[in-house]
């Protein structure tokens, strides 16, 4: 008799054991993947703000820009966000607003087309 080699139960025992572990490990994978990619979005607001807030003290005015990203394109734009408008000091404010908005491919399920929105003033 051929005693060497695996039976069919063990087989099928360790295809079950990598399932299990497969099914545990790919939506914290996952979950991964989606922070890394809006990371992109938050230094990329952080980085933009700096040059926004040099750019309002010198001239006063907000200067439109879109620049392309890897995730997403940020946008720069002089008009209040729907959240300042609600303030009635929002008209008296000179600020920009930065918009990050995602791609629809290449991007995490749960961040496509998604925004991400910071208004930046230098008078309050």
């Amino acid at each position: 008799m051929n005693t060497k080699g695996f039976t069919l139960i063990e087989a099928v025992g360790v295809v079950a054991v990598i399932g299990i572990l497969a099914a545990i490990a790919m939506p914290a994978y996952y979950t991964k993947v989606a922070k890394a990619q809006a990371s992109e979005a938050f230094s990329a607001i952080e980085a933009e703000k700096t040059t926004v807030l040099k750019n309002l003290m010198k001239t006063q005015k907000c200067q439109a820009s879109t620049t392309t990203l890897k995730y997403g394109v940020l946008t720069v734009s002089g008009s209040a966000s729907a959240d300042a408008v609600k303030h009635p000091s929002a008209q008296l404010k000179t600020g920009c607003v930065l918009t990050y908005t995602f791609n629809t491919a290449n991007v995490s399920s749960r961040l496509k087309g998604k925004k991400v929105v910071a208004d930046v003033f230098i008078n309050g």
